[in-house]
């Protein structure tokens, strides 16, 4: 039990107390996530309108 305690501090003073190498970790990890998440959001929900309408073709792919 003192070993996840002492991980549980630990992680909890990382979050509490900025570390530069922390830091340049988790901001190229942000960077990525939040790009991906905006592409394909981007692409994603312009196509999903697609399901709204009727268009040629639509009952093959249901």
């Amino acid at each position: 039990m003192t070993d996840f305690g002492s991980a549980l501090g630990a992680a909890f003073l990382l979050v509490v107390r900025p570390d530069p190498d922390l830091a340049e970790i988790v901001h190229p990890s942000l960077r990525v996530s939040v790009g991906t998440v905006f592409l394909a959001t981007s692409i994603g929900m312009p196509l999903s309108q697609g399901t709204l309408f009727r268009f040629p073709g639509r009952t093959a792919l249901a």
